[in-house]
């Protein structure tokens, strides 16, 4: 996707640079792009008592953007590991990783992992050990 020594960054509240200004519509919650301004992902962030109709449009929003992304990465992309782009959701306590991929000429999302996060003393549980472990050596 990039080389692991690459800078990425967080934009948080912006507009993606895939739509058109005239054809603005609702923008995620942040955009991962790299140092050189080329979006690589995008996210959204919903708190606990969100109605589930709410967390159903990002959950067909960010595939959207995600294509739209992706989309014009085409465009610049070197190499076949570029041809890919990531999305998160963030609702209440978990974390839905996904990736939206060109392959064989067409487009293909798929959900990447479903998280439990470690937000509070119930759900730490559920953080792999191994990960933590990791931090302590």
């Amino acid at each position: 996707m990039f080389a692991y020594q690459d800078h990425i960054l967080f934009r948080w509240d912006t507009s993606s640079e895939v739509y058109n200004e005239s054809k603005k519509k609702k923008r995620p919650d942040f955009i991962i792009c790299t140092s050189d301004g080329i979006e690589v992902g995008c996210g959204e962030i919903k708190p606990p008592d969100t109605n589930s109709s709410d967390v159903e449009e990002d959950h067909c929003q960010v595939p959207e953007h995600l294509k739209k992304q992706l989309h014009k990465r085409l465009q610049v992309a070197s190499e076949e590991k570029e041809l890919a782009t990531l999305g998160f959701i963030i609702f209440s306590e978990e974390l839905e990783l996904s990736k939206m991929e060109f392959k064989e000429g067409k487009y293909e999302y798929s959900i990447i992992k479903l998280l439990k996060l470690p937000t509070m003393c119930a759900t730490f549980q559920h953080m792999d050990e191994s990960s933590y472990l990791n931090f302590l050596t």
